[in-house]
Order: structure tokens, then C-alpha cells, then sequence
């Protein structure tokens, strides 16, 4: 079924920047303007829930990944989004917002996010646009946890990180504006 973007289907912006399939086989698209949609097939119909952020920054979303607990981790332009795709309540999932702040050195280094990476070790990176690379450090408790910062000093070619991968030996490719790290 092809999915148009107006009113009717639900979407209404043609800027689907990642798509997502979880472990109950549900399809979940990020766009860049509106957030996130829910793709729910009813009565051999799509039909698509929107999922409006807290914010107008939060909706530009670029990337979503599912991680091995489960969790869905998405990128914004006012950092991270992360919820339990199963804990759906009032229509909108609950979820807890990694972002940028001055005030605390351990926070996430810069809010837009580009690329969201798990490593093989079950490791959550996070690629700003402007502020390196953030290694997640899992507290007991998600939302109370903090990021090491990864940048220029460590070897990056530059702090705009587009692309995460790993290779069979267990190392980071790092790619950026400028180059790979």
C-alpha cells in the first residue's frame, strides 16, 4: 500500500527519515517535521498514529533504532528520545528525553543527533552533529544516566558525526563530515 502524505493517511510530510520494524512485527516511522508514526494494520487498511513530541525541535527526527532491551532510541533535533514501545499510554508513549546541558558536564554533548548505534557489547553511541561522539553510561535507573564525550581531542576528524558502525573485530567506524575515525 503505497501511503501518501495528506491528511487522510495521516501523515502529512513526505520526510520519512527512518523506519523501524519492533519485536511485536509493528512498523514505526520517524520523520523530520512530525515526530513519530505508528503503522498499525486494521481491517486490511494502514493506518497511521501520530505521535507528537513535547516539543517542535523533538520532531525532527533523523534516525530510530531498536535496542537489544527492547527500548526505542530516536534522534532529534533537541537530543534523545527513548521509550518502551509496549508501555503506549493515553495514545503517546511515555518517554525520557537525553539532552544537552551546560550545566551538567555529563549530559549529552550536543542536542542535535544525527546516527544512534548499538555495539555488540550492547553499547548505545550517540553521533551529534556538533558535539562528537557520547558513549551512554547505563545507570540502574535510564533516565539518571550519563554520556562520555568522544571528540576531535580523541581522534575524530571532525565533531559532526553522520554514520556508526562496527566491524567483525569489535572496532567503531566513525564516519563524519570530514572524513572516517
Amino acid at each position: 500500500t503505497v501511503v501518501p502524505p495528506n491528511a487522510s493517511s495521516g501523515v502529512t510530510t513526505s520526510k520519512i527519515s527512518s523506519v523501524l520494524r519492533d519485536q511485536q512485527g509493528r512498523m514505526w516511522l520517524a520523520s523530520f517535521g512530525e515526530g513519530l508514526f505508528l503503522a498499525e494494520k486494521k481491517e486490511n487498511r494502514l493506518h497511521l498514529r501520530r505521535f507528537p513530541m513535547r516539543t517542535p525541535a523533538q520532531n525532527n527526527c533523523s534516525s530510530i533504532i531498536l535496542a537489544s532491551d527492547g527500548l526505542i532510541w530516536g534522534s532529534s533535533n533537541e537530543g534523545v528520545i527513548v521509550f518502551d514501545p509496549n508501555r503506549i499510554r493515553g495514545g503517546n508513549p511515555d518517554y525520557i528525553n537525553f539532552r544537552f546541558d551546560p550545566a551538567e558536564p555529563h549530559s549529552l554533548s550536543y542536542n542535535e543527533v544525527k546516527v544512534i548505534f548499538e555495539d555488540s557489547r550492547k553499547r548505545i553511541w550517540i553521533g551529534t552533529a556538533g558535539g562528537g561522539l557520547n558513549l551512554l553510561l547505563r545507570n540502574e535507573q535510564l533516565e539518571k544516566s550519563t554520556f562520555e564525550h568522544f571528540n576531535a581531542s580523541h581522534g575524530l576528524f571532525n565533531e559532526a558525526i553522520q554514520a556508526i558502525e562496527e566491524d567483525n573485530d569489535g572496532f567503531l567506524w566513525i564516519g563524519t563530515e570530514s572524513s572516517i575515525s
